[in-house]
């Protein structure tokens, strides 16, 4: 697993927006404490520190991912 940013807030659509470090490929996997979180959905901003849409997995609690760090993992879902 790589380090790839900080979840910042839960979006009105309901994804996770994250302040990344790098911009991983759509569909990688979001890891958060060594657990599945989601899936990237959308890379925007700019392209040194750009802004990801993560789309979370049902069970998912948003409400205690603001301000953690998270990491992404090899290939796909």
């Amino acid at each position: 697993m790589q380090l790839f940013g900080k979840a910042l807030h839960i979006s009105k659509t309901g994804n996770l927006v994250v302040r990344g470090t790098l911009a991983p490929r759509r569909g990688t996997q979001v890891f958060a404490d060594k657990k599945p979180i989601g899936t990237v959905q959308e890379v925007f901003g700019p392209i040194r520190s750009p802004y990801v849409s993560v789309k979370l997995r049902r069970g998912v609690k948003e409400e205690s991912l603001p301000g953690k760090q998270l990491y992404i993992g090899e290939g796909k879902t």
